[in-house]
């Protein structure tokens, strides 16, 4: 879980870096906050009393092992036991703001960052294409609720996406590929238009829209399923993908918060359906 199995004084607050030039983030950091996400997802409460459910803690330490995304995605593990929709946006922002930071030496919290998202993220972290998507998706789609959508609202263009490549002739490659998925998201959002499927459409200008579109699909083939996937369609069917969409929906809460926010302070009324259950 910390990486190693000594580290100079120095190294357990602040991190460290391994002989190529890697970093990782303070050991005791990480251990804290691994017990803190352990304790709010796998401890238990019954009539016998409280169980910490500590024989947990090694498949946990294994998954922060694999991806710091897992973060989020025992934050969605919370969200079952807990048989809700969505976390409220506080706990979103326990997990990504102080948690998530204490895995990842690459993503830092800004509290004071006028972005939707206030962290600050380099390159290398694994949330940088999860952003990305969230914000690229986000210009032309959102999920019909404002406050506390379901997962799969807020997800219907990363799910298009993921199926399409599935389903796709295995010929289809590079710009073949990414039109295939620009033209199946855009089924989608003509859908949402018609209101016929559930959604709200952002932009009133198609072309505009059709190019936004394009843009996600781009990065959703190239960078995500081609660089990051490595071209295996298995990857989209399994926990990979999973990951991501986890990240993203939390992200997406996130965004939407502050747009709420923003809303509000100008005065404006948010109207919400009565479901956001339509295909």
């Amino acid at each position: 879980l910390t990486g190693g199995d000594r580290f100079r004084l120095d190294y357990i607050l602040n991190g460290w870096k391994d002989p190529t030039g890697g970093e990782h983030p303070a050991p005791l950091n990480k251990l804290t906050a691994a017990y803190a996400i352990h304790l709010d997802v796998n401890a238990k409460q019954s009539k016998g009393g409280y169980d910490a459910n500590w024989g947990r803690l090694t498949e946990l330490a294994k998954d922060f092992e694999t991806s710091p995304l897992y973060v989020f995605a025992y934050l969605n593990k919370w969200v079952r036991n807990a048989k809700v929709d969505a976390p409220s946006i506080a706990k979103i922002q326990l997990y990504t703001y102080d948690f998530y930071p204490c895995f990842d030496a690459y993503a830092k919290h800004q509290p004071n960052s006028t972005n939707s998202i206030k962290l600050e993220i380099q390159e290398q972290s694994p949330l940088n294409h999860p952003q990305k998507l969230t914000e690229l998706y986000r210009q032309f789609y959102r999920a019909n609720k404002s406050y506390n959508p379901k997962a799969n609202a807020v997800l219907k263009p990363i799910d298009v996406a993921s199926s399409t490549i599935l389903k796709a002739d295995p010929s289809f490659q590079g710009e073949a590929l990414v039109h295939v998925v620009a033209a199946e998201v855009c089924k989608l959002i003509d859908r949402v238009h018609a209101s016929t499927a559930e959604g709200r459409w952002i932009l009133k200008d198609r072309e505009e829209e059709r190019q936004k579109i394009l843009e996600f699909a781009n990065y959703f083939v190239k960078d995500v399923f081609v660089e990051t996937f490595k071209g295996d369609r298995a990857r989209l069917a399994g926990r990979q993908i999973n990951l991501i969409r986890d990240t993203c929906e939390f992200l997406y809460r996130l965004a939407q918060d502050q747009e709420n926010q923003e809303r509000k302070a100008k005065g404006e009324a948010i109207e919400e359906p009565e479901n956001d259950d339509q295909d």
